[in-house]
């Protein structure tokens, strides 16, 4: 048997209670830390390709900065033109969007999705691919054409073959 004096058993408890209180403290700064950190990783900067006016030329052509890092969906619509050079593309769900008339054109890129299809064409919606990477987790190229009716095409560098 072991001898313990009576003042430490006492204190048992006390001192049981006081580590407890430090792991939980420990815990919660472990939490907000990773939060903080987890929220600056995954808040890339936004990218705004919608025009508000009509332009006269019927085309607006927007040059993203070599290197874009995108943590969200890019889309675009009407009869916008959107152009990515070395873009980091990752997101949950569809990575790239192209809706209406809109073009856009990734140069050596990634586009990683995560829980669905990598690239989507709606309508007459077009996407070109140059020497990227496409992952996809339910396929990589998808084109929505009229009633809805899905073609899978495999993009191999160039523009959607129709």
């Amino acid at each position: 048997m072991i001898w313990w004096p009576r003042a430490l058993i006492g204190a048992a408890p006390a001192v049981i209670i006081l580590v407890k209180a430090r792991l939980m403290l420990l815990r919660v700064v472990f939490m907000a830390l990773t939060t903080v950190a987890l929220t600056a990783c995954l808040s890339g900067p936004s990218l705004d390709v919608h025009v508000a006016a009509p332009v006269p030329s019927g085309s607006v052509e927007v040059v993203v900065p070599a290197g874009y890092v995108a943590h969200r969906t890019i889309s675009c619509s009407g009869t916008d033109t959107i152009r990515l050079d070395n873009a980091y593309i990752e997101a949950a769900g569809v990575a790239v969007r192209a809706q209406d008339a809109c073009t856009i054109t990734l140069v050596n890129s990634q586009i990683i999705s995560h829980a669905g299809i990598a690239l989507v064409a709606d309508g007459a919606g077009d996407v070109e691919l140059i020497d990227c990477y496409v992952q996809g987790a339910h396929g990589a190229v998808v084109r929505r054409v009229a009633f809805d009716r899905l073609e899978r095409r495999l993009d191999l560098g160039g523009p959607w073959i129709t």
